[in-house]
């Protein structure tokens, strides 16, 4: 597909009569894509395009606008090929604000997480809200709202229909990551009906299938979706590379694999299928370490050519999504460039998008201030009144008289995994309460449906990484359902309350006070508020969960918002209760009492 369309005949005259462009780039290290040369060279620029890159430097025409580029390297723009601007914690204006001056010209976004809570009203907003900001923002439809059928309960359900709607909004260019990877291997109805929908629009599908392999991976694949960036060993990688699939390397809020990864994979003979993306980033992640830039920098000095790392972060991002004109210093290609002094370490001094100038003198060109868009004044939190004795994990009346009572619950495989097991223990009782045990890595858990829906569930948790105090957190992936986390009843009700009052967000709580908090009233996901303000609330809280817990928990706010992540193995904790996400099925939390 062509993000642009292009009068031919006007950037052919302007390739054969130099004079005719609107301006030149001359005395610049033109980095070639293609033949993945490094080469002085003078670029023209037309209506947004290049029309011709001149390597032999002739005379430029006379009168022409020319911008000296002082012998510095000048790159594509960078790719970002799969980010969720909501998790950023940032409206898609602030977020703009925060990414652009880092050289990132394009981002791919799956805007499922404000999916999840206002449906197709939500995209709407994210459309509106991303017009006129100083980068390219491209949309892949959300496939899976919610991730997984029947084991959780969010604000709206897509099915063909809604994908088929969603395909007329302009700046769709895909299927976003396909998480439901059983229903694809299986052939459910609404995976096999969303796939069709978009591909019959010529357009690609993106994936995300952790741990699949062999077999499954095969169906997968054959399935429809072409990439992954899930992945979390070499074997695997190299598995769905051999699989024909495209791998995103993310360096996300807790994934640390890319350095693994790259001193790994740099000497491998072909690296076209590799790409970079952020995935879940939060802004102050971004602010500390760069957006796409810092990842092509990191990946550089874990020994990654500069060649290939730019290649990643450009051109393959562009084929992965099947975009023709974007990615490349050439002729015909969008006139999307980054100036940078040294090629290793990728801080720009120019950018431009479509030929305009977006950034220089380190300060954003012409960046208006965002204006508060009508969704953003909605409160999405629709939750009943709450007391203490909701908190209080109760056994089944059957089982009101026991002194101890066998639970299942989540124990995860370490403090700094994702991944959790399911386990059984028995547990003491007090009236009809369950007690956590001496041992202070147990910890409560509740999530309560914020649809509206009058669904709750409560289980345990082992090795979350706090051990006093409460948070609760209404950016909860995917349903973004109020997640707590507790010692007691009296914290979590406080922690609960207090992001119902402001309309969503995170507030972590310790003996009756609030340590820290920070509203997200946009969806209960997103804040309007400056960057610099959001980032310092971040840091807060951050530093208040590490208090939480025993400290080896560096990332606390992360691993808050993944306790109910259904696409992520093994076990969670959904509204509905407690999931084998492998399966797809509920579990009893008490097994001698399965009803």
């Amino acid at each position: 597909m062509y993000l642009k369309q292009k009068n031919r005949q006007v950037l052919k005259q302007a390739a054969l009569h130099l004079a005719e462009n609107d301006f030149v780039i001359t005395n610049v290290q033109v980095f070639n894509v293609f033949t993945k040369e490094i080469c002085p060279a003078a670029v023209y620029v037309k209506d947004g395009f290049t029309t011709y890159v001149d390597y032999d430097q002739q005379t430029t025409p006379p009168g022409l606008k020319t911008i000296d580029g002082q012998a510095n390297y000048l790159l594509p723009g960078l790719i970002d090929a799969h980010t969720h601007i909501e998790s950023t914690m940032l409206t898609p204006q602030r977020y703009a604000e925060l990414v652009a001056p880092f050289g990132t010209t394009t981002v791919i976004c799956d805007p499922h997480e404000i999916a999840n809570a206002f449906g197709i009203q939500g995209l709407e907003y994210m459309l509106a809200a991303t017009e006129n900001v100083p980068l390219r923002v491209l949309f892949d439809i959300p496939s899976c709202v919610p991730s997984v059928e029947h084991l959780e309960v969010s604000g709206a359900v897509f099915h063909k229909e809604q994908i088929q709607k969603i395909l007329t909004f302009k700046r769709v260019v895909g299927l976003a990551e396909v998480m439901d990877y059983q229903g694809v291997i299986n052939d459910s109805t609404r995976m096999a009906e969303n796939i069709t929908a978009v591909e019959n629009q010529g357009l690609y599908i993106q994936g995300h299938c952790p741990l699949v392999s062999q077999q499954d991976l095969a169906a997968y694949r054959i399935g429809g979706p072409i990439s992954d960036h899930e992945s979390s060993t070499i074997a695997e990688i190299k598995e769905k590379l051999r699989a024909g699939m495209y791998i995103d390397l993310k360096e996300a809020n807790t994934t640390r694999n890319l350095v693994k990864f790259i001193k790994e994979i740099k000497d491998w003979p072909c690296l076209s299928r590799f790409t970079f993306c952020t995935d879940d980033r939060r802004a102050n992640v971004i602010q500390k370490q760069g957006h796409i830039n810092g990842i092509v920098n990191k990946a550089m000095r874990a020994g990654l050519s500069p060649q290939a790392a730019m290649s990643f972060a450009t051109i393959n991002a562009a084929q992965e999504a099947q975009i023709a004109d974007l990615g490349a210093i050439a002729p015909g290609y969008l006139a999307d460039f980054v100036l940078t002094a040294d090629l290793t370490d990728i801080q720009p001094l120019m950018i431009w998008l479509e030929g305009k100038i977006t950034y220089q003198k380190q300060h954003l060109v012409e960046f208006k201030q965002p204006k508060a868009l009508a969704l953003e004044k909605i409160d999405s939190i629709h939750i009943p009144p709450l007391q203490e004795s909701d908190f209080d994990l109760t056994v089944p009346s059957a089982a009101q008289q026991l002194s101890k009572i066998k639970m299942n619950y989540i124990a995860y495989q370490s403090y700094t995994s994702a991944f959790t097991d399911l386990k059984t223990a028995e547990f003491a009782v007090h009236e009809g309460r369950v007690l956590l045990p001496e041992q202070e890595d147990f910890m409560f858990v509740a999530v309560i449906n914020r649809y509206g829906q009058k669904h709750w569930a409560k289980a345990l948790l082992q090795k979350f990484g706090i051990n006093k105090g409460a948070i609760a957190s209404t950016v909860s992936h995917d349903s973004h359902n109020l997640t707590v986390v507790y010692r007691n009843s009296s914290d979590a009700l406080l922690a609960a309350q207090q992001v119902k009052q402001q309309k969503g967000g995170l507030v972590a709580v310790k003996d009756g006070q609030i340590l820290a908090q920070i509203a997200l009233p946009v969806a209960g996901l997103m804040t309007n508020q400056p960057v610099a303000a959001v980032n310092e609330q971040i840091q807060q809280l951050t530093q208040a969960g590490q208090a939480l817990g025993t400290g080896v928990l560096a990332n606390p706010i992360s691993r808050m918002t993944i306790v109910s992540l259904l696409v992520s193995p093994y076990f969670k904790l959904s509204d509905l209760g407690l999931v084998d996400t492998l399966q797809h099925q509920l579990l009893p939390l008490f097994p001698d009492y399965p009803n």
